[in-house]
């Protein structure tokens, strides 16, 4: 999503999508909000 909202050109993505590369691209940050970036429902196991 980040790539995305950035560089809607692939060509200039990173040729190697890693775990690795995807810490040389961006900083970590906790935040209390969940993006879902996907259409599926969300599954909750039973607790």
């Amino acid at each position: 999503m980040e790539l995305e909202a950035e560089y809607l050109d692939r060509r200039y993505w990173p040729q190697n999508l890693d775990y690795n590369t995807f810490l040389e691209w961006f900083d970590i940050a906790i935040h209390s909000v969940v993006i879902d970036p996907f259409e599926d429902d969300i599954e909750k196991e039973p607790y």
